[in-house]
């Protein structure tokens, strides 16, 4: 979390809901860390993708996530390392 709050540019005030964190690494070394929490219950664009009407969406919901945050350690300098 310390680096989170440091180092990402929104900062880090923890995830509300469930979440899930991780931290990836290479070997030993912490290269980045990943944070994913409850989805939002409104979001047009993704009940859209998904086709889900209220009810379906309140049935579906609990299999999908909200990724929360995404950072890959400022000193860490791998080509495509977020990308692949």
């Amino acid at each position: 979390e310390k680096y989170l709050r440091e180092y990402h540019y929104l900062g880090y005030k923890g995830i509300a809901g469930k979440s899930l964190r991780y931290v990836a690494t290479i070997g030993s070394e912490w290269v980045a860390m990943l944070g994913w929490g409850s989805p939002a219950l409104k979001c047009a664009a993704r009940d859209r993708f998904f086709g889900w009407d209220y009810e379906t969406k309140l049935k579906r919901l609990h299999l999908i996530t909200n990724n929360v945050r995404f950072l890959v350690l400022p000193w860490i300098r791998l080509k495509n390392l977020a990308s692949n």
